[in-house]
């Protein structure tokens, strides 16, 4: 069990913070199924897959007070996509979620038509894996029917202002990548493989070869 104010904790919280610095500007997913959409602020520029907080849980014996609700289960709308990520890198696990886009959205509506696709073409999946010695995001993102090359340039043309340093093309993990570094120091590789976009954010750049190492191929 990972405790509150641990390295991997706080680690794996400011990785999560940093990918919503570099994607789309303004995406979201759509709500779980049996939810009702809300109106959100306008979120840093991302595609990363939305994912559900920790919730506290009662302990073990513990009857939660009269009216209390379970906490909602993480969301898997695109398993799918989740499946092209492994379950475990380096012998550590991921925790995996996906959703899809929310065609209420206006800037996923304005993303499907410069992608020349529809908004129900656009899925995320999200996966984390927390270790102290190794700590890694990879945001998945699929716009069936285009190609994920044309959403990266999208990515990076929208987030230009927010790089430290990059796009520079290189070879990690035997995959063509483009990584970008942001303001705030945190490295990023794109990868785009057909019509899926993957980008991976981590700490260590021997850890980015691991991840990317263990992707499908192109």
């Amino acid at each position: 069990m990972i405790e509150l104010g641990s390295t991997t904790n706080r680690f794996a919280g400011a990785l999560a913070g940093a990918a919503l610095l570099l994607a789309i500007s303004g995406c979201s997913a759509a709500p779980p199924s049996g939810t009702s959409s809300s109106t959100t602020p306008e979120a840093p520029p991302s595609v990363a897959t939305p994912h559900a907080p920790d919730q506290p849980t009662a302990p073990v014996g513990m009857t939660p007070p009269p009216g209390a609700k379970d906490a909602p289960a993480p969301p898997h709308d695109a398993p799918d996509l989740e499946a092209l990520i492994p379950d475990a890198i380096a012998g550590v696990p991921m925790t995996k979620t996906s959703s899809r886009a929310d065609p209420g959205d206006v800037n996923m509506v304005e993303l499907a038509s410069r992608l020349g696709i529809q908004v129900a073409d656009i899925a995320f999946a999200h996966a984390t894996t927390t270790s102290d010695d190794f700590v890694a995001t990879i945001e998945a993102t699929r716009v069936s029917g285009a190609d994920a090359e044309r959403l990266r340039d999208i990515n990076l043309e929208a987030n230009a202002g927010s790089l430290a340093s990059g796009p520079t093309e290189e070879l990690v993990g035997g995959k063509q990548v483009v990584a970008v570094t942001n303001n705030l120091g945190y490295r990023f590789y794109l990868y785009a493989s057909g019509d899926v976009l993957y980008t991976v954010s981590v700490l260590d750049a021997s850890v980015a070869a691991q991840v990317l190492a263990a992707l499908p191929p192109p």
